[in-house]
């Protein structure tokens, strides 16, 4: 029986890798066999097993195992080493690629905040800017809306690069956040298409990953007030339309 040791060869990128997406922590590990049998090698000893939790960062399996054909000679005599990289995931997404099916759908909404430097002070009634201040720096909220979307279909990506960059003019049915069953509706310009990734699950079924900016009508207007000689504010804030607007696709096409 084949052999698998773990590796940390950087200058080949076979090392030990942890990173963090919108479903936690991901990770990968790097395993040389001495086999070059690309079925024998998942039975090798000392190599993790589907599910096995990772050594070292919580919550996450092994989701996945990818091996590579190397050179060298194995322990028959014959050439051949394998490198086997093993992808961990969270738990929950583990189970889900087990057993999600097309048009599965399930969202995430994501809130926080950012900095952003400001000239004026704000009428706190009428939102007006008041007049110029030193530059000073506040906070600001941000929303952010991720949906996951399970489609064997390239209608999805077709359809999102009409609509990455602009505003919905229509009213958007989104699906419940996971495990939950209440779903809410993104009223017109509420929603700024974002970006797309796409993730294959397993054959013939891909996981769309749709993020938007979310926040309430008129979030995406460009605000700006006039000015007079000296740099002070006059007149009212005034509005301007800076993304193009759209009508979104939802369930159906997208989820």
């Amino acid at each position: 029986m084949p052999t698998a040791v773990e590796i940390h060869d950087r200058p080949n990128g076979w090392y030990p890798k942890v990173s963090k997406d919108t479903r936690g922590y991901i990770a990968e590990r790097y395993f040389r066999v001495n086999t070059q049998d690309e079925v024998d090698v998942f039975n090798a000893t000392g190599l993790p097993a589907l599910f096995d939790p990772h050594p070292s960062v919580p919550g996450i399996v092994a989701l996945r195992m990818d091996p590579e054909l190397i050179g060298g000679t194995d322990a028959s005599g014959r050439n051949g080493w394998i490198i086997i990289k093993v992808s961990y995931v969270p738990l929950a997404t583990a189970q889900l690629d087990a057993t999600a099916t097309e048009d599965y759908s399930f969202a995430e909404i994501n809130q926080s905040t950012t900095q952003v430097r400001v000239n004026y002070s704000i009428n706190p009634t009428t939102g007006d800017t008041v007049k110029r201040i030193p530059e000073t720096t506040i906070e600001a909220g941000v929303s952010e809306l991720v949906v996951h979307g399970y489609k064997n279909s390239v209608t999805p990506l077709t359809q999102w690069l009409q609509i990455v960059g602009t505003v919905n003019t229509n009213a958007v049915v989104v699906p419940p956040v996971r495990g939950l069953s209440w779903t809410i509706t993104a009223q017109p310009f509420e929603l700024l298409a974002r970006s797309l990734s796409i993730r294959a699950v397993r054959e013939n079924l891909a996981e769309y990953i749709y993020t938007f900016g979310f926040g309430p009508a008129g979030s995406w207007l460009h605000r700006f007030q006039p000015e007079d000689e000296n740099g002070e504010a006059l007149g009212n804030v005034e509005t301007a339309v800076v993304y193009r607007e759209k009508v979104f696709p939802g369930a159906g096409v997208f989820w």
